[in-house]
């Protein structure tokens, strides 16, 4: 990462324009890794176009899911209400009893407009970017959740994919 991370500060540096990955849990963590890795808030500011956030999680099979009534616990780690619908994996022949048949994308993109630059070079928080960012756009989290609701994958899958927080928010 460290050879990445200088890889492409001397590339955009020069003007080059190309993409990284990282395995982070959201945008922010981009930027904190980057930074981490002596990149001046300035040269970040400056430099990022767009950031990606992505998880691949499992969807339920269609042809058993169940509908299911999740702890308030788990519901509060979500940030869903107790009349959100949800359903559970099942298992059948069809998805070979495990429940789930084939993935789909949840993500979340940032793009760095004028505000968020002049955030990043100012060390703004997470919160504070996130609240300017994604009040247009959806962010990852609330892509889980839609998922959710929809019946398209389950509360444990979303929790086992994401990181969670402190507070234990995803």
């Amino acid at each position: 990462l460290v050879d990445s991370a200088g890889n492409t500060s001397a590339a955009v540096k020069t003007g080059f324009a190309f993409g990284l990955g990282f395995y982070t849990t959201s945008f922010y963590w981009v930027y904190i890794t980057l930074f981490y890795y002596g990149h001046f808030h300035y040269l970040l500011a400056s430099s990022l176009k767009t950031i990606i956030a992505q998880r691949l999680v499992r969807r339920l099979c269609e042809n058993c899911k169940v509908p299911d009534n999740p702890d308030t616990e788990t519901l509060a780690k979500l940030g869903l209400n107790s009349s959100s619908k949800s359903f559970k994996a099942s298992g059948c022949d069809d998805c070979l009893d495990s429940g789930y048949k084939g993935r789909i994308a949840i993500a979340e993109c940032l793009t760095v407009d004028k505000t968020i630059r002049e955030m990043i070079h100012n060390n703004s928080s997470e919160a504070d970017i996130a609240d300017y960012a994604f009040k247009d756009n959806e962010s990852i989290d609330q892509a889980s959740k839609n998922l959710i609701t929809v019946g398209i994958t389950s509360c444990d899958e979303i929790l086992r994919v994401n990181n969670m927080k402190e507070d234990g928010s995803i």
